[in-house]
């Protein structure tokens, strides 16, 4: 079971509270891909880094980039499976305990690409850049970006 730092919460929560924008982050090295927040009623697209944090404030719902897993097949590169890349997610609401959740692109193995937390479902929709011959990429550029949809 995941165990969170009363201080990380205590902190996420007054991050919340204390800045009028709708995204807030977490601070990482400058290299690190900007954190977004994209869209409305229900439906978010979330773009962020390994470790960076994101909220949408109108649903007072906080989602942190915890680590990734790609094992993709990097392009010109002939592979026995396509491979999977797989996003490891802390997401909190308002009001309610922090659960880790873990979601991943289509794969042959029975891994679901989607979970869920309360009301909101979430699923993996790019996690760039991908391997390359020469392997993974680096931590500091992997960017996910994930749908988050208001389940009605």
């Amino acid at each position: 079971m995941l165990k969170i730092s009363p201080l990380f919460l205590c902190a996420a929560m007054i991050g919340c509270a204390s800045s009028g924008s709708s995204v807030s982050s977490t601070k990482v090295p400058d290299s690190a891909p900007s954190v977004s927040v994209v869209g409305s009623a229900g439906s978010y697209l979330v773009s962020l880094g390994i470790g960076q944090t994101a909220q949408i404030r109108e649903e007072a719902l906080t989602i942190q980039l915890v680590d990734v897993n790609d094992s993709r097949c990097p392009p010109d590169v002939q592979c026995v499976w396509a491979g999977q890349a797989t996003a490891t997610l802390l997401v909190f609401q308002s009001g309610s305990p922090a659960q880790s959740l873990k979601i991943g692109t289509s794969a042959p193995i029975n891994f679901p690409s989607q979970a869920s937390y309360g009301s909101f479902q979430f699923s993996l929709k790019s996690l760039e850049p991908g391997p390359n011959k020469e392997g993974p990429a680096a931590a500091e550029l992997v960017r996910a970006t994930v749908l988050v949809e208001k389940l009605r």
